[in-house]
């Protein structure tokens, strides 16, 4: 919950104000659940499927020995496609959406 209201529940807000500014505003949620994690997941846990560098010996309490390189594989795709053309849109993706 404190999170949420420290983190998550601002950062919407902002983004509602770019929006009604006229701007465009993506947003993602990570849910992958760490086998090796009490709550399943945490703040930053996204970034070895963004680098797609879940192989790492160093992550491996937290990822797990097999983290699934599909989901790696289209998070790094999704990034990619943000910085080249400002839209994270990949085809067998989805749940992406603009606000």
């Amino acid at each position: 919950m404190v999170t949420d209201y420290l983190g998550r529940i601002p950062t919407t807000r902002l983004a509602e104000q770019q929006v009604q500014q006229g701007g465009q505003v993506w947003m993602y949620r990570f849910d992958w659940p760490s086998p090796h994690l009490k709550f399943g997941t945490c703040h930053s846990l996204e970034v070895p499927f963004v680098w797609n560098k879940r192989e790492s010996a160093l992550l491996w309490e937290i990822l797990g020995a097999n983290p699934p390189r599909d989901l790696a594989d289209k998070m790094q795709a999704a990034w990619m496609a943000l910085a080249h053309s400002g839209d994270p849109s990949i085809p067998g993706t989805p749940l992406l959406a603009s606000l």
